[in-house]
C-alpha cells in the first residue's frame, strides 16, 4: 500500500482486521505514508499483522512526514513479526524530514517481535531530519527477540540538522533486543527518550542505579526483570514470527503499569480488558506490554493442629512446608494432596471437608487449612506380685492402682516411677523396661509395662526363758 498526500492533501485511511504478509519494497515492505508540502499520510491501523515483509528500509512500514508534511499514524493492537529491512528499521522507519516535517506516530498495545535489519534500529528507526521531527509516543508496547547488526537492536533514535527525535516509551517492555551494544537495546544519537513504567532490559531500574547513558531518561517507575514470557523470541533467530510474548504468572511487568494511561484504548493485544488483577493483590492495575495478564487470586494454604504433614499439588504449585502461597489465573484448577508426616494422622480441610484430595477450581482468593494430629499410643501398667505398691507417671495420667493406662502423643516421653507399700518391696519391672529405677518410655507404638512387688520380710519375737 502507497498512501500520498501533497500540498494539502489527506491520505489517512482506516485499516481493521488487516493481514499483510510476505511483501517487498524498496521503502516501506507493506505500506508507504507519504505527507509533503502541508500534506497528510496519518492511517490509523487497528487489529493489523505485518509479516515477514522485506524492504531496503522500513521492512513494514515507512513513514514520511517531509517539508510541513505530516506522517503520524496511529496504531492500536498492532503485531510486526518476522520483518526485515537491508538498512534501517527491521519493522518502522520514521522520518520528518525538512522544515516541520513531522512523523511521530501514536503506538498503543503494539508487539514488534522477531524483526531485523542489517543496519540500525532492529524494531524501529526514528530520525528527525533538517529541521524534521520523528518523536513516536509508544504505550503499552512489547519489543523483544529483535536484531539489528548495528545499534539500536530495539530503536534508534537521531536528530540530526537541527533535528528533533524524542520518543515517549510508557507501560512498555523492551527485553532481549540483539545489537553490538548489548545494554538497552536503544542507540541514540542527538536524541532522547524519556522511559516511564517500563521494563527495560539493563537499565538498571528507577532508584537502583539507572544506567549512565544520558540520553536515556528516566521517567520514573522502570524495572529491569526478565519478564517471563510464555514463550520468548530469540533474537539470534531473527527475521522469525516465534514467540508468545504474552505475561506468564508471576513476571514482574504484571500490575505495573500507569492505570492513568490504560484508558486509551480499554483492550490489550488480545482485545481482552486492560486493567486487570494480575498479582492477585486485590488492587487492579494496568500490565507493562501489549498484553495483560488475566486476573489472578491468591491461593494460602497453611498448616494446623499437634501433628506434622505437607500439603502438595497438582500441578505441581504448591509444596507447603516451603512454598505456602500462590497467585493462579481466574480459573485454575488445582488439586491438594495431604502428606502425614512420622506418627501423624490427617484430620481434614477446612476448604474442602473430609480427608481425601482436595479439588477446586480457583475463582476467587482461597485459604485453606490442613489439620494434623499426632497419632496417640495406649500406655498400659500392670502391678503384679504378692506384695503391693503404686506407679505414677509424668507427665501425668498413670496413677495405678487406680488408673493403669493412658494414652500419650506419638514419640511422648513417659517417666513410671515405683513406690512400695509398708511390709512390700519393688522389685522391679517387666516388659519393655527393666531393673529398678525409674521407667522411661517412648511412645513410639502401644506400650506395656509389669511393676512386681514381694512381701518384706515377717519380724521373730524372742522371749526370755524362765530361770528354775
Amino acid at each position: 500500500m502507497y498512501n500520498y498526500a501533497v500540498v494539502g492533501g489527506i491520505s489517512s485511511p482506516y485499516l481493521s482486521n488487516v493481514n499483510f504478509t510476505g511483501n517487498k519494497a524498496n521503502s516501506g515492505g507493506a505500506m508507504y505514508n507519504f505527507g509533503s508540502i502541508s500534506g497528510n499520510s496519518s492511517p490509523t491501523l487497528d487489529n493489523v499483522v505485518l509479516s515477514s515483509n522485506v524492504a531496503n528500509s522500513g521492512g513494514a512500514i515507512f513513514n514520511d512526514g517531509s517539508y510541513s508534511g505530516t506522517s503520524s499514524p496511529v496504531l492500536k493492537q498492532v503485531q510486526f513479526k518476522g520483518n526485515s529491512a537491508h538498512t534501517f528499521g527491521g519493522a518502522m522507519y520514521n522520518l520528518g524530514f525538512g522544515s516541520s516535517g513531522e512523523s511521530s506516530p501514536m503506538l498503543i498495545n503494539v508487539l514488534f517481535s522477531g524483526n531485523f535489519s542489517d543496519q540500525l534500529g532492529g524494531a524501529m528507526f526514528n530520525q528527525g531530519d533538517s529541521s524534521g521531527t520523528s518523536s513516536p509516543t509508544l504505550i503499552n508496547v512489547t519489543m523483544s527477540g529483535n536484531w539489528a547488526d548495528d545499534p539500536g537492536g530495539a530503536m534508534y533514535n537521531e536528530g540530526i540538522r537541527n533535528g528533533t527525535s524524542t520518543p515517549q516509551v510508557m507501560n512498555s517492555v523492551l527485553w532481549d533486543n540483539h545489537d553490538p551494544i548489548g545494554l538497552t537495546g536503544i542507540k541514540n544519537l542527538t536524541a532522547t527518550v524519556t522511559l516511564t513504567r517500563s521494563l527495560v532490559h539493563h537499565s538498571g531500574a528507577s532508584g537502583g542505579g539507572w544506567i549512565s547513558d544520558t540520553s536515556l531518561i528516566d521517567g520514573g517507575g522502570n524495572i529491569d526483570q526478565d519478564p517471563l514470557f510464555n514463550s520468548p523470541a530469540n533474537s539470534i533467530n531473527a527475521p522469525t514470527i516465534e514467540g508468545d510474548l504474552r505475561l506468564a504468572s508471576g513476571s514482574p511487568a504484571i500490575d505495573k503499569g500507569d492505570n492513568g494511561l490504560s484508558g486509551l484504548l480499554p483492550g490489550d493485544l488480545d482485545g481482552n480488558p486492560r486493567t486487570l488483577d494480575g498479582d492477585g493483590d486485590g488492587t487492579a492495575t494496568v500490565d507493562m506490554g501489549a498484553y495483560e495478564a488475566p486476573i489472578h487470586y491468591k491461593l494460602q494454604v497453611s498448616t494446623s493442629g499437634s501433628g506434622s504433614g505437607v500439603v502438595t499439588s497438582t500441578p505441581a504449585w504448591i509444596n507447603c512446608g516451603n512454598v505456602c502461597d500462590v497467585t493462579l489465573p481466574e480459573s485454575s484448577q488445582i488439586t491438594l494432596t495431604a502428606v502425614t508426616g512420622t506418627g501423624s494422622q490427617f484430620d481434614g480441610w477446612s476448604e474442602c471437608g473430609g480427608t481425601g484430595d482436595c479439588k477446586m477450581t480457583v475463582d476467587g482468593p482461597k485459604n485453606v487449612s490442613a489439620s494434623f494430629s499426632l497419632i496417640q499410643y495406649e500406655l498400659t501398667v500392670s502391678l503384679i506380685g504378692a506384695g503391693s505398691g503404686t506407679v505414677t507417671s509424668q507427665p501425668s495420667g498413670i496413677d495405678c492402682g487406680n488408673d493403669c493406662s493412658k494414652d500419650y502423643n506419638y514419640n511422648q516421653q513417659v517417666s513410671l516411677t515405683a513406690q512400695a507399700d509398708p511390709g512390700s518391696t519393688f522389685t522391679g519391672w517387666s516388659g519393655v523396661c527393666s531393673g529398678t529405677g525409674t521407667c522411661e518410655v517412648s511412645m513410639t507404638a502401644a506400650r506395656s509395662v509389669g511393676a512386681e512387688f514381694s512381701l518384706g520380710y515377717g519380724y521373730s519375737i524372742f522371749l526370755p526363758l524362765g530361770i528354775q
